[in-house]
């Protein structure tokens, strides 16, 4: 597996599918994101103080893979991977 961070920036083309059915005008795939609650932010020493909406951190995870999905239709094929975070730390 590659070491080097990738962007997971959606394409124009799967920007213009999604913002039909959702108009959020997001760059980033909903599922990417994960919401971190007062329990977990003080189990990573975060202060929400010291955050601004728009600042990037850097995030560290294991995570265990929990479904694995693949399928073909005449909608086209579909693959999914489930995975729950573990560990992890921010920087």
């Amino acid at each position: 597996m590659s070491k080097r961070l990738i962007d997971m920036k959606m394409s124009k083309k799967k920007r213009k599918q999604v913002e039909t059915v959702n108009p959020s005008n997001e760059e980033y795939p909903w599922g990417l994101g994960i919401n971190l609650e007062i329990e977990e932010i003080k189990k990573l020493g975060m202060d929400i103080e010291n955050l601004s909406v728009g600042d990037t951190v850097n995030l560290t995870a294991i995570a265990k893979i929990n479904n694995i999905s693949q399928s073909d239709s005449s909608d086209g094929e579909t693959q999914s991977i489930g995975m729950r975070l573990m560990k992890m730390r921010v920087d």
